[in-house]
């Protein structure tokens, strides 16, 4: 697998709002994580009925790598704090504690292509909580190394190992010191048939999080071959105090292309990109980024369909919820885009019979419609940004798999030019990110993050919950939508383009299950 490259999330086994077929036609999907917590609330879990996890969740074993976590790593919520003998995990049903040797069982019987090991990672506040943390996080490594049968001895699992040490560099880098040291000869033997001269041999690559610094310091003396891994830590609205989001927030490409960059991760959670197309964003950016004359804010650019202008910077995508899409019956990406995108919202001849699941005669492959793009005679026209924009206000779900599938393309392509640029002028690399910053924006780059927008997104969000939960209009709600637009549309640079989706995506659930579409006189003119 080429790097860099993504990891697309799950929620219970599933890449979110993409069904079999959907999944088996986007051509981005090549690793596929799953976090095993959401299988926790029967008993015994779904996943260790006896068949391997590929064929449970519909997987192909030659072409999607599938694995395993304990914990979901984007799930930011607070949790109860581990033991020695369990690790807190989050189901439908609660907290669940999990146990070494029930993790151990899980693995067996799941069979991913890899695991990632049991990490006490939580926010940690002594000393003392530090040192435990390590020292439970090298213990469950041991334990989930070491075979109890005869099965375990045929089927050694490729480990994948989160790095512990919270906010704490010196506590990251005494663990990346405790795994290199030599094994003493009675836990040699303890592990066999492994051979192994320390821990570290066992592990195939590195899982981190937080900032650049503490994510050096926890890889700064480790292998530099093994793959890096980051995930998305979480995906709130930054904090109502004026400051730019937290530095350790995987939030858009910007991100991705520092951790490149500054700490050399390989491969990076795609949990971001799924959350926007929840948001009905369409992203719609290219690495090298276009040269700085197609950034000008004239009706020539506007036609083209370049992403909104904010400052001197464009947005990475598209809020497709915006009334300005309304009437706007372009492709997803811009005309000038390099980017060639094979998702079924940009290209719908991807459509082949072998992807079509047949449920009657109707579904007969006979059909033309149905052909190759090859057997086609003509090529489907992409689906536009006014269609969408009208899925996502009819609360159509076909609207979101298309946005998944396309987001996660483009994040691909994206990926694809980096690895590109690596290629052919690793010493232009630098150069390229600083084009790329100056030509995208990113919504906090270097700006305090605005006050009252944050302030307006999170109360939207949570009158809205508070409104469902009611079943009931209310009237302090509408306003404080229609507030919450001029806000957007006045503050200009520094709005993230996520928090504006978000505030209109809370609208468009508000009005769910009221009947008629409820528009603003002022979407209506």
């Amino acid at each position: 697998m080429p790097t860099p490259n993504l990891i697309a999330p799950t929620s219970r086994g599933v890449v979110q709002h993409l069904s079999r077929d959907n999944l088996l036609r986007t051509r981005s999907i090549s690793w596929i994580h799953v976090p095993y917590e959401s299988f926790l609330e029967c008993r015994p879990p779904i996943l260790t009925l006896g068949l391997p996890m590929h064929e449970v969740l519909g997987f192909q074993k030659d072409r999607h790598i599938v694995s395993m976590s304990l914990r979901d790593l984007s799930d930011g919520r607070e949790m109860p704090p581990n033991t020695a003998k369990y690790v807190s995990a989050w189901c439908i049903r609660g907290v669940k504690k999990v146990t070494p040797e029930d993790y151990r069982e899980y693995v067996s019987k799941a069979k991913p292509d890899l695991i990632y090991a049991l990490a006490d990672v939580q926010p940690v506040v002594s000393q003392k909580r530090f040192i435990k943390s390590v020292e439970r996080t090298t213990e469950w490594l041991v334990q989930l190394l070491k075979p109890s049968n005869a099965e375990d001895n045929a089927h050694v699992p490729a480990v994948l190992l989160q790095m512990p040490g919270g906010q704490s560099t010196a506590a990251r880098s005494a663990f990346a010191r405790a795994i290199l040291e030599p094994l003493h000869p009675t836990e040699i033997d303890a592990l066999q048939p492994l051979t192994l001269s320390s821990l570290d041999d066992a592990v195939s690559g590195y899982v981190v999080d937080g900032s650049v610094d503490l994510m050096r310091a926890s890889l700064q003396s480790l292998d530099t071959n093994k793959p890096r891994i980051a995930h998305t830590s979480s995906f709130s609205t930054p904090s109502t105090s004026g400051s730019a989001p937290s530095a350790d927030l995987i939030r858009g490409p910007h991100d991705i292309l520092t951790l490149i960059r500054d700490v050399g991760i390989d491969l990076f959670g795609a949990e971001w990109v799924v959350k926007l197309a929840q948001w009905g964003v369409a992203l719609d950016l290219e690495f090298p980024a276009p040269r700085a004359p197609d950034n000008s804010n004239d009706d020539a650019q506007e036609r083209s369909g370049f992403p909104k202008l904010r400052g001197t910077k464009r947005d990475i995508g598209h809020n497709l919820y915006d009334v300005h899409y309304r009437t706007d019956f372009s492709r997803l990406l811009n005309i000038n885009s390099k980017t060639k995108c094979h998702c079924f919202a940009c290209d719908p001849s991807s459509c082949t019979p072998e992807d079509v699941i047949r449920h009657s005669g109707l579904d007969d492959p006979s059909s033309s419609d149905l052909k190759s793009p090859s057997q086609n005679s003509h090529k489907y026209s992409p689906h536009t940004r006014a269609y969408i924009h009208h899925l996502l206000h009819t609360h159509e779900m076909s609207a979101h798999s298309m946005l998944v599938s396309h987001n996660l393309e483009v994040l691909s392509a994206f990926l694809a030019g980096v690895r590109r640029v690596l290629e052919s002028c690793r010493d232009e690399f630098g150069k390229e990110v600083e084009r790329f910053f100056e030509y995208y924006d990113s919504g906090d780059d270097g700006r305090n993050y605005p006050t009252k927008v944050a302030e307006e997104v999170e109360a939207v969000v949570e009158a809205t919950v508070a409104e469902a939960t009611l079943g009931q209009a209310n009237e302090v709600v509408s306003s404080m939508v229609l507030d919450s637009h001029d806000k957007l549309a006045t503050e200009g640079p520094g709005v993230a383009l996520f928090d504006e989706a978000r505030v209109c995506h809370a609208e468009v659930e508000r009005l769910r299950g009221k009947g008629s579409l409820k528009r603003s006189d002022r979407d209506a003119e």
